[in-house]
């Protein structure tokens, strides 16, 4: 499991400060033909930067809702508060799916800690992480 928060990791060139994630259930089937379908899972990304001249750190709010791989009424909902710092300038994209992905880890180590099971007994199945720079190219950050 993880430290509680706030704790700071690094993920490849961001120094990132978890300041706090939530993951809930939500219990609905949605209306989609496959779960490989583009709208599941469905990710926002809000960020805003800390440093106006140089866009080296940023705070970013990431909510997810991510249905199970097996057709079942579980579906999980995640949001995360992130502080984000590079030497260099931030690349959304690259940070947006850097950020994504781990918190597809945190979801994904939730679900071991506590197997997640519908009414009718079957298991949550986490999908894998299929994001590219190119889902997240027209993210864009606010300023302060």
């Amino acid at each position: 499991m993880f430290p509680p928060t706030p704790f700071k990791i690094t993920l490849d060139d961001l120094f990132v400060e978890v300041r706090g994630f939530y993951i809930d259930m939500l219990h609905f089937i949605p209306n989609v033909s496959t779960f490989i379908d583009d709208v599941f899972p469905i990710t926002g990304i809000k960020g805003r930067y800390l440093d106006l001249e140089f866009h080296k750190s940023a705070t970013v709010q990431i909510t997810i809702v991510v249905c199970g791989t097996l057709p079942t009424d579980q579906t999980l909902s995640f949001k995360g508060y992130f502080t984000i710092n590079r030497h260099s300038a931030i690349n959304i994209p690259k940070s947006s799916v850097i950020l994504t992905q781990y918190c597809f880890e945190i979801i994904q180590d939730f679900i071991k800690d506590k197997p997640i099971v519908d009414k009718n007994g079957k298991l949550y199945a986490m999908p894998g992480f299929f994001y590219s720079d190119e889902h997240f190219k027209n993210v864009q950050f606010e300023y302060v």
